[in-house]
C-alpha cells in the first residue's frame, strides 16, 4: 500500500509548507536580514550607476538613429492589406516618439 514504505507513514492532505526558523546562533543566525541588505545593496548600485546607464543608452540611441536616418516605410492602405490576405482591413499605423533627446 502506498505510503508504507516509509515506515507506514503518509501525507494526505493538510499544511505542507516546510517551515523555517532563525536559529540564535550560526550562519544563518542574520538570516532575516539578508535580503533587506541585498535590496539596500542593488537600489545603491542603481542609483550609483545612473549616469553610466544613461550615457550608454544615449550612445545606442545615437547609433540607431545613424543606422535608419534614411530608412523609409511607405504608407500602406486597408485595400492592400486586405487585398494581402489581411483581416477585415484593420489597419495599424506605427510612428517613431522621441522621449527626452533620446
Amino acid at each position: 500500500m502506498a505510503g508504507e514504505a516509509g515506515g507506514g507513514k503518509s501525507h494526505r492532505g493538510g499544511d505542507a509548507t516546510l517551515g523555517f526558523s532563525v536559529p540564535e546562533e550560526g550562519p544563518l543566525r542574520h538570516a532575516d536580514e539578508y535580503m533587506p541588505d541585498f535590496m539596500k545593496l542593488m537600489a545603491k548600485g542603481i542609483r550609483d550607476s545612473g549616469k553610466l546607464v544613461m550615457r550608454s543608452v544615449r550612445e545606442l540611441s545615437g547609433a540607431m538613429d545613424t543606422i535608419f536616418s534614411g530608412l523609409t516605410v511607405p504608407e500602406i492602405g486597408t485595400g492592400q492589406l486586405a487585398g494581402a490576405g489581411a483581416g477585415a482591413g484593420a489597419v495599424t499605423h506605427n510612428r517613431n516618439v522621441t522621449i527626452n533627446g533620446l
